[in-house]
Parts: C-alpha cells; structure tokens; sequence
C-alpha cells in the first residue's frame, strides 16, 4: 500500500469491519489523501467491492489477508485483473496462516506467491513467486516484516507490468504438490513435552510469538504460554521431557527428547509478560515438571 500511495496509484482500500483498529490506522494515513477506505463484512461484501469498482474506475484489483471470499463479480470486473499476495509459496501452503506454518515447520525459506484470484482457495495461477531466507530465530513478527517487505517489492513489479500492453503472464499451480493447512487449532498450538525436539518446540514458539502470546503449555492444569526458548548445551540424560532440571532468577532449563535441555527466558500468564524465572511463587521450581500435554 506504501508504494502505491507514493505512486499515487491507490485508487481505494476495503478493510473488514471487524478490524476496527485497522480501520482507524488506516483511514487516518489515507483519508487526507482523498484515498477512501471502504469498510465491508460478510454480507455486504460483494456489493460494496463492486460498487467502490465501478465508482472509482478501478482498473486492477490486489489482494493481501483479506477475510472475506471474492466472488466472481468481483474479481472478473478490474480489466486488468485482481491479485492476492499470498505470504507463503503455493501450491505448497495453500490455507489461512502460511507464515505460522512455514516457521512452525522449520522451513529454510520463506516466501510470498502472487497469483490471480480464482473461485477456490489459493488455487489461481501464479504470476510470480519470491523466497528469502527464514531464520531459525525469526518470530512470526519478524518473518511477517520480511513477507511484508517482500510483498511491497513485487506489488511495485506487478504494476510495471500492468502498465506494458499485453496480458500478465500466468502460471498454473503444480496440484501434484498443494498442501492445504486449516487455521490452527489450541492443539497445534500446544507442547507435547514427550515426542517434540528442542527444535520443534522453539520453532513452535516463535511460530505463536507475537500473535498468540507463545506457545501453549500447563503446570498443574493451568496455562502458561512460552515466548522464547534456545538450545542448552549439556546432556538431560534420563530426565522426564518437561522435567525442571534448574531455574535462577530469569531462566528455566527443561529436558526435553533425545536428552537435549531447552532454557526458557520469557513467557506469559495472566498476570503478565514475565521473566520464566520469575514463576516460583506458583509452584514452578526446579524439580517439578510442566503437564505433558495442555490440560486446561
């Protein structure tokens, strides 16, 4: 959007309604701009895409993590066609949350894909796709910065080449390869102290860190959500995953699978975002050990 309002080619902008801090983010930077921004929900969605087309002569619609299916009406009317930048590579992670997944799934790159929009989910044919590197550090803040970024570079190269008269070239999705991942679930969001690694559980923290507050797990049935963890060198031995082996007064060291340790710096519970070592006053000394599985 950024770029667009520098070229002064942003024509208007439709935000869900129930995203109401976006609504007033937004309508603050572009409102005296004379750019409008078109509030929709599920009900008046198709009439009022279709009605800010027609009214502003739009000419070519973009797409980025909006809630709402667009219809056909819709996304055949822009004669130069309407784009969803997708912040994942597709066909391979087709569904609601790509960047959770690709962190969560410790890939080694990430990446945006635009294609045209279609009457399914994700399946229209790619116009271009992008990868840059995924830090086994990154957060789902940090990897949506970079995505975003990304997505910014080739919404400017998607214009150039609208502006050349000739059709945007398109390539079909490989099916052979499509993956479709559902919004996660508390379950995906949850530990499982006796089968993840150290990796795993790392990448799933920073997978939930900020958005979700960090990844679920319990200490005596109550829920505590941890926001960064890194390897600890040293041997668990036969200790019990999810066993306490010491705590000071910041972090936690917690065996894990494979007799690796995982230390533990941040987390959050309700009363707040606290230092891990900070939790002896609810029980959570070194020796006890962290529920398995979420147990709320």
């Amino acid at each position: 959007m950024r770029d667009l309002v520098y070229a002064k080619q942003l024509a208007a902008v439709a935000i869900p309604s129930f995203n109401k801090e976006l609504v007033q983010e937004v309508g603050q930077l572009l409102t005296p701009m004379g750019i409008p921004v078109i509030t929709t929900d599920k009900k008046n969605n198709e009439a009022e895409l279709l009605k800010a087309i027609k009214k502003y002569k739009i000419d070519m619609g973009f797409m980025m993590t909006y809630s709402y299916k667009i219809p056909a009406s819709v996304f055949n009317l822009p004669p130069k066609g309407f784009f969803n930048f997708h912040p994942g590579p597709l066909p391979e992670y087709r569904g609601a949350d790509p960047v959770f997944q690709q962190i969560k799934n410790r890939e080694k790159l990430a990446g945006v894909t635009v294609h045209k929009v279609d009457n399914g989910f994700d399946t229209g044919p790619v116009v271009i796709k992008e990868m840059t590197k995924l830090e086994p550090t990154d957060t789902y803040g940090i990897l949506n910065n970079k995505l975003s970024e990304l997505s910014a570079k080739l919404c400017g190269l998607l214009v150039r080449m609208a502006g050349f008269d000739f059709a945007i070239p398109t390539k079909p999705q490989d099916e052979s390869k499509a993956r479709f991942f559902p919004r996660q679930s508390a379950k995906e969001l949850s530990i499982d102290w006796g089968t993840m690694t150290g990796a795993d559980i790392i990448a799933l923290i920073n997978a939930s860190n900020p958005w979700n507050k960090g990844a679920f797990t319990s200490f005596n049935h109550r829920i505590i959500r941890l926001l960064a963890a890194a390897p600890e060198p040293g041997d668990a031995g036969d200790t019990t995953p999810g066993h306490i082996v010491s705590m000071d007064e910041n972090d936690i060291t917690v065996a894990v699978i494979n007799k690796e340790l995982l230390r533990i710096s941040y987390l959050y519970i309700d009363e707040g975002f606290l230092k891990a070592g900070m939790l002896n006053n609810i029980g959570l000394v070194a020796g006890r050990n962290f529920d398995r599985t979420l147990t709320p």
